[in-house]
């Protein structure tokens, strides 16, 4: 299951998305990068701050800017459009 997961965020990067997992956590947000154990997202409302914040490729994300999601925790992946939720 996690291979289909990983191939619909690859195809759908940048986008936005609604995640929640097996463990009952939900994660609204737009595709920022996918390897193969990971999806990871930037929330659709910054949780403090301002701006944008920072994206960094390799793995070192600053809190509330991208936050890493591992594909077999996923239990249920929606696209969405973001202006629903603003």
């Amino acid at each position: 299951m996690s291979r289909q997961y990983y191939s619909l965020c690859k195809r759908n990067h940048g986008r936005a998305i609604f995640i929640r997992t097996h463990e009952g956590r939900e994660f609204r947000g737009f595709i920022r990068g996918v390897d193969s154990r990971h999806v990871y997202i930037q929330p659709l409302r910054p949780r403090r701050g301002f701006g944008y914040g920072y994206y960094f490729p390799r793995r070192r994300f600053r809190e509330g800017v991208a936050v890493g999601v591992a594909l077999g925790s996923i239990a249920t992946l929606f696209l969405i459009s973001p202006f629903f939720f603003f």
